[in-house]
């Protein structure tokens, strides 16, 4: 597959923005909306309620928030107008509204909007709301495909809802349930279903599971070009949907922080391995490669990555290839705080990386993306 193929079939993390209609006759809410979500998602801004529906038959949005001040239809008919557009191409409705006695958003419930929000609402509950409907309509949507790729990315959902409950508890998460994710996920890779699973990620909500899914997708892709046996392509896989999970225990604020983080934020967020080592690899079970790539995935091979600070030669290939993995996939995901690099920006930086990763491996994982 071509470079310039990569963004439209899945292999970026961004997929495009989702895009959301917004209609508001009211200039200075349609402002704060799109301020409130351009980081985010595609916002098409419209006072216009005729103009509204005549761009939403044929753009066919993810979502529409429609604000009980419209003109020059009422609200209740744009409503109604939006609920004739057939079932396949009718997007999440959202309906807001100012007036503190509002009959108008109890009605839109009734009728099928998906939530109602009173002004003032904050930007957290706006973004939460919005999410929310997205990353469920993205999940639904899972069922139309083959079943080896829906239980790939069904099970590995459920898991990482299990990881996070044993990071905040101690509860014990069986690797034997990162086994039943992996299997089927390598099995739909060698049945060249790679980028079915990467595009059905596209806009996911859960940036650590999305983020995991890819990296482990990708690992397991990359091993087969390094000619590992089908052991190792699991190991691998396990390694890369366990390799950040301890993020989960990371303050979202420290997370998603627009700007440098201070010297006590960057101790935080270095924390995550040894939070996954301390719950997440308490059981035997859990094979030596998959310790390594989730102990060592933020070493570097001149010894300046973290936490001990390993050389070359104490770094075998699994890891080196989940380091390889690992950041490409965290330059080509959508973060709150920036655009996701396009994959070929993201392997022309990387080449730039000479002595920090092997670029043996990285060539290899070049020709993989590219081939």
């Amino acid at each position: 597959m071509r470079a310039t193929a990569l963004a439209s079939e899945g292999v970026s993390g961004s997929g495009g923005l989702s895009v959301i209609g917004l209609i508001d006759a009211r200039a200075p809410h349609r402002a704060n909306i799109k301020h409130a979500l351009g980081a985010l998602y595609d916002i098409v801004a419209f006072e216009d309620s005729n103009e509204a529906l005549t761009w939403m038959r044929k753009a066919e949005p993810a979502l529409v928030i429609l604000d009980e001040d419209v003109k020059p239809m009422s609200s209740q008919s744009t409503l109604e107008a939006i609920l004739r557009i057939p079932t396949d191409k009718r997007p999440i409705i959202v309906c807001t509204s100012a007036e503190a006695n509002s009959t108008f958003l109890p009605m839109a419930k009734q009728r099928g909007a998906s939530a109602t929000l009173a002004k003032p609402f904050t930007r957290v509950q706006l973004v939460d709301a919005i999410a929310s409907l997205i990353t469920d309509s993205i999940e639904k949507g899972w069922n139309k495909l083959g079943e080896q790729p829906r239980q790939a990315l069904t099970r590995t959902l459920d898991l990482f809802a299990g990881m996070a409950t044993g990071l905040s508890d101690g509860t014990r998460v069986p690797y034997a349930q990162v086994q039943e994710c992996c299997a089927p996920l390598v099995s739909a890779i060698d049945d060249g279903c790679c980028l079915e699973i990467l595009k059905a990620l596209r806009n996911h909500d859960n940036y650590s599971f999305v983020h995991s899914m890819r990296a482990a997708t990708l690992m397991a892709l990359a091993g087969s070009a390094m000619g590992l046996t089908q052991e190792e392509r699991l190991v691998l896989a396990a390694g890369g949907l366990m390799h950040d999970a301890g993020k989960m225990a990371v303050p979202v604020d420290v997370l998603n922080k627009v700007g440098p983080l201070t010297e006590h934020e960057w101790k935080l967020l270095r924390l995550h391995v040894d939070v996954a080592g301390q719950v997440l690899l308490r059981d035997s079970d859990i094979p030596k490669g998959v310790r390594m790539i989730i102990e060592q995935h933020h070493e570097r091979l001149d010894g300046s990555g973290y936490p001990k600070g390993l050389k070359s030669e104490e770094i075998n290939p699994l890891v080196r290839m989940a380091m390889i993995v690992d950041i490409f996939t965290a330059m080509t995901d959508r973060r709150p705080y920036r655009p996701a690099v396009t994959p070929e920006a993201a392997l022309k930086a990387m080449q730039d990386m000479t002595g920090k990763i092997d670029t043996g491996l990285l060539m290899l994982f070049r020709d993989v993306l590219l081939g």
